[in-house]
């Protein structure tokens, strides 16, 4: 068996481990050292948690709470705050990212990676008798798995949010389209903002005598056009 490594808690003679019912409201990454600086210091005040105060609450018997990633690895802190500003309820989560992958797996990716299952362990069992060369082809037998792994790319397209359409209709005519997507129209964005122009002081020669000024002079945006090569 391949060893097996993560970050994980231990308790020291733990009594019990009663779980509640956890729904994640929101999952949020936490980039560079932010991560790090929650996770040593969970009783800190925390702007993501200040920010998304009202999505962590206790309803009945289930916690809703924000999962915080780790953006450069795989671990992540489950938080409660209570109304607080810091982690006043947490919980280290190792191997977070994959749960939440596994939690965006289709039904389709499912059955696919057992139906892979399937064959490795028939490949196995053919090479205990004797036999060496495989033809992919060949352990793919009838057009199920073919039909199988056609659905669950179109539902893996149908999740995102990117399309507005996706229909699959595999009928197994060489040449036909096995599905048809249909892309959301890109969004143009303009962003303004306020751009102040500064340049330096022109000095004619009846001002040779007067005293140097080294401050920048702010001129205004229309006249930026005519000196663009000379904006650094």
């Amino acid at each position: 068996m391949k060893k097996i490594t993560f970050n994980a808690l231990l308790n020291h003679k733990a009594h019990n481990y009663k779980p509640m019912q956890i729904e994640v409201e929101k999952v949020i990454p936490l980039y560079g050292k932010r991560f790090e600086q929650m996770r040593n210091h969970p009783l800190d005040d925390c702007p993501e948690i200040i920010e998304n105060r009202d999505l962590m609450y206790m309803k009945g018997n289930t916690a809703h709470c924000i999962l915080f990633l780790d953006a450069n690895g795989s671990d992540g802190i489950l938080v409660e705050a209570e109304g607080a500003d810091y982690a006043r309820k947490s919980q280290f989560i190792p191997n977070a990212r994959a749960i939440i992958e596994a939690n965006d797996i289709t039904a389709g990716e499912h059955q696919l990676h057992a139906e892979l299952k399937a064959m490795a362990d028939r490949i196995a069992e053919l090479a205990h008798t004797g036999q060496k060369h495989f033809v992919f082809e060949d352990m793919l037998g009838d057009e199920d798995l073919r039909v199988l792994m056609i659905r669950t790319v179109a539902e893996m397209l149908d999740r995102r949010e990117d399309f507005a359409e996706v229909r699959d209709h595999y009928l197994g005519i060489r040449g036909q389209a096995d599905f048809t997507v249909t892309a959301k129209p890109a969004q143009e964005m303009k962003l303004y903002c306020p751009l102040e122009i500064q340049a330096e002081p022109q000095i004619y020669e009846t001002d040779w005598d007067a005293p140097y000024e080294d401050d920048l002079e702010v001129i205004p945006s229309s006249c930026a056009c005519g000196c663009e090569d000379e904006i650094n």
